[in-house]
């Protein structure tokens, strides 16, 4: 759990991993609960899917699209473990 405070507002906020076993299978969902000093508690929960570069690759070939590359930066770069991944992909004409 982490806890933080919003510079320059009067929330204060607490963020939580609600399903911690999920990383391993690319999902991390966590749970923000928002407290303004002055109202009502707030929580919102998000999910987020980490996909792999092989996964991005099939869900758009699956779409039609081609020549799909995967980098890891802007540049062009070689695709690494700890990079970003940047994918590039060109849908056919028809």
């Amino acid at each position: 759990m982490m806890a933080l405070e919003l510079p320059d507002t009067k929330w204060a906020g607490i963020i939580q991993p609600t399903h911690p076993d999920a990383a391993q299978a690319g999902e991390v969902e966590t749970e923000h609960i928002l407290a303004p000093a002055d109202g009502p508690r707030r929580t919102v929960t998000f999910r987020l899917r980490v996909y792999t570069a092989t996964e991005l690759a099939r869900l758009l070939e699956d779409v039609g699209f081609a020549e799909i590359e995967c980098f890891g930066d802007l540049d062009g770069g070689q695709l690494l473990r700890e990079s970003r991944l940047v994918v590039r992909a060109r849908k056919p004409i028809t």
